[in-house]
């Protein structure tokens, strides 16, 4: 019986050391295929990070190209961790303990972005630390994915392209943002030079209570034989040299198969914009819907989002541009933006009178890009207009004046023009939202010094990039005013006479809105020259704003009286 039970408990040790063993060799079996497949995975980003880098040198000089193959050989031996981005996007992380020109940080890594297996941004952040972080690409995934708490750290984290030129520094305390700086730029004329000029490039650190300091960098010009730095912003381009980190071709996002209507998709542009569109069932198409902007996508496209970085913002700050209100979160020191209407509503126009109340109330109504750009400018908390009836200067039916920075009234002719036509008190309204906008435009240069303000105002930026501002500001105005509002007014004051009246409008009604828009510009230099004194287009003008201003005694007057 024994030998019988001994011989079981023999035969039983026999079968569990196979089982083990079998058990080992399979878990031994997976963990080799496991490993197998993470080498081959890292592979395939040590491919895609070579050939994008690679691309960097196309068109990259001597030492720019020194900085990528310094990437590439630190790429060979470093290990590659990623994390999927809250939107449609990976972060690849190359994770290196030194790179030859930063070895004074506690940390460095590599990152790329990649959307759909392509690679299209990459930079290089560096760490230094007064606590280290137990996590590097969670810390990250934080910053990139706007969350509010960027776990508790203490320390700066600084974005550079991949020439190692840093563009954005981050300085938190327990998770909080204290300081950031950026490279910023102002521009000025050359005298006596062919060249569109110069350009100072400073270094601006931005503090929570809201002052800054600035130190001078380095200078760019622009031909003339003058030395082209390229590599001095990621993503820019200059002359022949070699760009940044951003790949600026457009990609379209993939969107989802079948989408129902109001279906959601959020996905990272070339530029590293969150975007979220809505899927509309009725016109099977993808619209707006919002997007989010990182400290990182801010600074590093500052020439864009200048409206952003004009001053330490405050939660819940509101700006408005082309048409998208971006609203400020302090817990996790982001813009979001969103299409926002009845932008109009904001500005103060309570102490009109009636008529002209309701003719500014139908301007309100316009969908014209241009007129509705002016309005939502006024709709946000930095930017204010007040309207009111007072008195104005002889012939002036309104007049526009700065109250303070940010801060504009128009004052409407309340003891003459009774006998005007609502049409002709439309086109002094509009001309003077448009002075009131010209005007915030120079707020904005004086506030951060650069040309990006004056994007399609060249006689105001020639006047004001000047060091003493001095000049005759109305001239410049009316200028830009006729090279790019003149058919936005004629537009408004074709809506607005029509109403909501649908059909073809004759030449000779278009030629009316067309003449009263210039009507406002009599006597400039720019009228001057288009329609020269004794010509038969003044004429045509003259007579009709003669007509729209007397109103009702005028047998030629189109424009309803307000009585």
């Amino acid at each position: 019986m024994k030998t019988t039970k001994q011989t079981i408990r023999q035969y039983l040790s026999i079968v569990v050391v196979v089982l083990i063993s079998i058990i080992m060799s399979n878990c031994q079996a997976e963990e080799e295929q496991t490993q197998e497949q993470d080498t081959a995975t890292t592979l395939i980003y040590k491919e895609q990070i070579t050939a994008f880098l690679g691309t960097l040198k196309l068109g990259g000089d001597k030492s720019q190209n020194a900085k990528i193959d310094a990437l590439l050989q630190v790429l060979e031996s470093a290990s590659i961790s990623t994390v999927d981005l809250k939107s449609t996007e990976k972060l690849i992380i190359v994770n290196t303990s030194s790179l030859k020109g930063l070895e004074t940080n506690n940390a460095v890594r590599l990152i790329f972005v990649q959307y759909q297996n392509k690679i299209f941004k990459s930079n290089i952040v560096t760490f230094n630390n007064t606590v280290a972080p137990t996590n590097y690409d969670a810390l990250l995934q934080a910053i990139f994915d706007r969350k509010a708490n960027k776990l508790n750290y203490t320390g700066t984290i600084k974005f550079h392209n991949p020439y190692q030129v840093g563009f954005l520094e981050l300085n938190y305390q327990q998770g909080e943002l204290l300081w950031q700086g950026a490279i910023r730029n102002k521009t000025m004329p050359k005298a006596n030079q062919k060249s569109s000029g110069c350009t100072d490039w400073y270094w601006v650190t931005t503090w929570s209570d809201g002052h800054q300091t600035s130190r001078y960098l380095y200078t760019t010009c622009d031909g003339g034989g003058w030395e082209c730095q390229a590599y001095r912003m990621s993503g820019t381009q200059c002359g022949g040299g070699g760009g940044g980190g951003d790949d600026t071709s457009t990609s379209v996002p993939q969107y989802p198969s079948n989408p129902t209507d109001t279906e959601l998709f959020t996905y990272i542009d070339h530029k590293g914009r969150i975007i979220t569109e809505r899927y509309n069932a009725k016109t099977k198409s993808w619209d707006f819907f919002s997007t989010s902007l990182s400290e990182v996508v801010v600074y590093n496209n500052y020439e864009e989002y200048y409206f952003l970085i004009i001053q330490w913002p405050k939660n819940q700050q509101k700006v408005v541009k082309d048409g998208i209100v971006y609203t400020y979160d302090a817990g996790s020191a982001s813009w979001g933006g969103e299409i926002e209407g009845d932008f109009e509503d904001k500005i103060d126009d309570s102490e009109l009178d009636d008529c002209t109340k309701e003719i500014m109330d139908k301007i309100n109504q316009d969908t014209n890009n241009d007129i509705v750009k002016i309005l939502e400018k006024f709709g946000t908390s930095e930017y204010n207009v007040k309207l009111q009836m007072g008195p104005t200067a002889l012939n002036n039916y309104a007049e526009t004046k700065v109250i303070s920075k940010n801060n504009y009234s128009i004052t409407v002719s309340n003891n003459s023009f009774s006998d005007a036509t609502k049409l002709y008190r439309a086109t002094g309204l509009l001309h003077e939202m448009v002075h009131a906008y010209m005007l915030s435009i120079v707020d904005d240069y004086k506030i951060y010094p650069t040309n990006a303000p004056f994007n399609g105002f060249p006689e105001l930026f020639k006047l004001y990039v000047q060091k003493t501002g001095s000049g005759n500001t109305l001239a410049a105005q009316h200028e830009d005013m006729a090279n790019k509002y003149v058919n936005a007014i004629a537009s408004a004051l074709e809506k607005y006479h029509l109403g909501n009246t649908s059909g073809p409008v004759s030449l000779a009604d278009k030629q009316v809105f067309a003449d009263l828009a210039w009507s406002g510009l009599d006597g400039t230099e720019i009228f001057n020259k288009k329609y020269p004194k004794g010509s038969e287009e003044r004429k045509r003008i003259t007579n009709r704003l003669v007509a729209e201003t007397i109103g009702i005694y005028s047998s030629n007057a189109i424009g309803k009286p307000c009585n």
